[in-house]
């Protein structure tokens, strides 16, 4: 039964792989913007208190919300990119999964067989 695991779970992988490359695209940028709340309110303390610039609030005010708004895309693009993942993975292994699984529990009643089930949730 072991044997017979690894080679589906390493297609299952295999299959996702260049989701999982878009996902690590996306959360480099998606941690790097992390960095857009900090850096607004050092520019603010910096620029804007010791000079009294209007001009220069708008525009540091402005680009943060740009920046903000790419996350916030970023961020709707990886979630969907991940749920189509899940959704992917759980097709591929979800059926023969509980099969197993169920398959197990009736030849061993008792055992713990319908954890690899519940860890594919």
């Amino acid at each position: 039964m072991k044997i017979l695991a690894k080679p589906k779970l390493k297609q299952a992988l295999a299959q996702c792989r260049a989701n999982f490359i878009a996902v690590l695209f996306f959360s480099f940028f998606i941690n790097i913007l992390m960095f857009i709340g900090p850096l607004y309110m050092l520019n603010v303390y910096d620029r804007v208190l010791t000079s009294r610039s209007e001009v220069t609030l708008i525009l540091i005010t402005g680009l943060a919300i740009g920046l903000l708004l790419v996350y916030g895309a970023l961020e709707t693009i990886r979630s969907r990119i991940l749920v189509r993942t899940g959704a992917k993975f759980d097709n591929i292994l979800g059926r023969e999964l509980f099969e197993t699984s169920f398959k197990s529990q009736i030849l061993r009643p008792g055992s713990a067989s319908s954890q690899s089930v519940r860890d594919l949730d």
